[in-house]
């Protein structure tokens, strides 16, 4: 009889969007949404969730409103 072995693999995907938003909180909130709802690991034909999802912020070009001067 031959040994069982069994083992779990840990695997990591990085992925990467653009949000065009109005602030970094609205920008984050969507970025999660994204990344945890529309993004599926596939598994022997199931759409499978992400356990974790960790959003981290790599670029911003952020622009001060402009006011007027009357």
């Amino acid at each position: 009889m031959q040994n069982k072995y069994q083992f779990e693999g840990l695997m990591t995907v990085c992925e990467s969007t653009t949000i065009y938003a109005d602030s970094y909180e609205e920008a984050l909130e969507e970025a999660r949404q994204y990344f945890e709802d529309d993004l599926y690991a596939v598994s022997q034909g199931y759409t499978i969730p992400w356990d974790n999802v960790d959003v981290n912020l790599i670029d911003a070009m952020e622009f001060e409103d402009e006011e007027d001067d009357d």
